[in-house]
């Protein structure tokens, strides 16, 4: 999970011993996250990682997004985007 507003980043390594292909997020319809960078080329070599960073706008989640190559499986993880509500101390003088 990741702030609303703020980015998330997913790790993917390739543990396979082929290449991964055209390694992107798939995000379902209708969601507010979205891709912000990434670092995986079209090519991941075998044990190689690369990174995939989320935002999202606002609150939103727990959301099934798929992970993988146009030649490999895609992994699932759910996604959340909360929202963070800050508190603020006052500090209170004493009364004699």
């Amino acid at each position: 999970s990741f702030g609303a507003g703020g980015a998330g980043s997913v790790s993917i390594t390739n543990s396979g011993s082929a290449p991964a292909l055209n390694v992107q997020a798939s995000i379902p319809a209708g969601s507010g996250i979205t891709v912000s960078s990434t670092t995986c080329s079209a090519i991941l070599a075998p044990s190689a990682n690369c990174t995939i960073t989320l935002t999202a706008p606002s609150a939103e989640g727990p959301t099934n997004i798929g992970f993988g190559g146009s030649n490999a499986p895609a992994a699932t993880a759910q996604v959340t985007a909360v929202s963070y509500t800050h508190l603020r101390a006052h500090e209170t003088p004493e009364h004699l």
